[in-house]
């Protein structure tokens, strides 16, 4: 639509303004689809991931929730045993594993 209106606008003396406002109009046509083809998919995005936030939600009604693992962190020191170096790291332990808790 752009550069149909740019050629269709006043091409001056002799259609030497046709070219430039071809591309102008060209330009601003394609500024104007990026714009709006880019509000249109954020708008589609958005209610899809409403809908997505909305479903899951009502589906989880009712069901238990899932209690968080109890894990302790202990520090083991840089070592060598044998011809391997070992470099210091935390190691986790699970204490109390994830457990299913009613709703209230």
């Amino acid at each position: 639509m752009g550069a149909i209106s740019g050629g269709l606008a006043d091409p001056g003396k002799d259609g030497q303004y046709r070219t430039r406002n071809v591309v102008i109009g060209s330009a601003l046509g394609g500024a104007a689809g990026l714009l709006t083809g880019a509000l249109v998919s954020d708008a589609i995005e958005t209610g899809k991931a409403q809908a997505s936030k909305k479903t899951k939600s009502e589906h989880l009604i009712g069901a238990p929730l899932l209690k968080d693992p109890r894990v302790e962190a202990r520090w083991v020191d840089t070592k060598v045993v044998g011809n391997r170096y070992i470099e210091g790291h935390f190691e986790y332990q699970i204490i109390e594993p994830a457990q299913w808790e009613a709703r209230q």
